[in-house]
């Protein structure tokens, strides 16, 4: 995926050749470079993953007391992941800069900021989650953004003087970007998923409890297997 011609200024670093980091599903291959995040670690991240998409199409937000307290717990996992946690380290970002990540790449996407990651009907996630199924892809776009906004690659950046708004200004840019190749990738492959926001809906009333949705999750299969006999 080449996102000269994405970013203002189109002098932008590329990303890998082939589409491959819009291609992840939410349980990535290991390969003999990239450390696999554990089964509990991807579980967990697909839980939050749907927790946070209830929540924005029941009229919630990423910036409202529920969709902060999901996302935060969702990046405090993905951090657990130790190449993630590197690439954040190494090119100067922290949670607070996955966090405008993250909030970029679901707002520029609205109203429909869900992509299906397979061809089962059910299958959604939102596409700012994919990127952390897979390390060496969120390791490329911090890289871009942190290369961008040293050397002033991208359109606008030239009239911010302080490194740390220059890096932020470039991840954002980076998010839209990566975004809108996500969903157009994935829409073309998989079509488009259905999302309705709630109108005058406030979100989940509550943050879901972990324990509570695996045990749902567990014993909803059971149940419908014993009714179905």
């Amino acid at each position: 995926m080449d996102l000269r011609a994405e970013l203002p200024g189109g002098q932008s670093r590329s990303l890998p050749s082939g589409g491959h980091l819009l291609r992840l599903s939410p349980h990535p291959k290991a390969t003999a470079t990239v450390q696999e995040p554990t089964q509990v670690t991807s579980f967990r991240l697909g839980m939050l993953d749907k927790h946070l998409l209830a929540h924005l199409e029941r009229g919630g937000t990423l910036a409202d007391e529920i969709g902060e307290t999901l996302l935060r717990r969702f990046l405090h996992r993905a951090l657990k992941n130790a190449d993630i946690k590197r690439a954040v380290e190494e090119y100067g970002f922290n949670q607070t800069d996955l966090t405008l990540l993250y909030r970029t790449m679901v707002e520029s996407l609205m109203p429909n900021p869900a992509i299906k990651s397979g061809a089962q009907h059910l299958s959604r996630m939102l596409a700012a989650s994919l990127p952390f199924y897979e390390p060496v892809r969120l390791d490329e776009i911090l890289r871009i953004a942190r290369e961008g906004a040293d050397e002033n690659a991208i359109t606008g950046i030239q009239a911010l003087t302080d490194d740390r708004a220059k890096r932020k200004y470039a991840l954002r840019q980076v998010g839209i970007a990566v975004a809108q190749k996500v969903r157009d990738v994935h829409g073309q492959e998989f079509g488009e998923p259905e999302f309705t926001i709630r109108q005058g809906g406030k979100g989940l009333e509550y943050v879901p409890s972990g324990c509570l949705t695996v045990l749902v999750l567990v014993l909803l299969p059971i149940g419908v297997f014993l009714v179905a006999r």
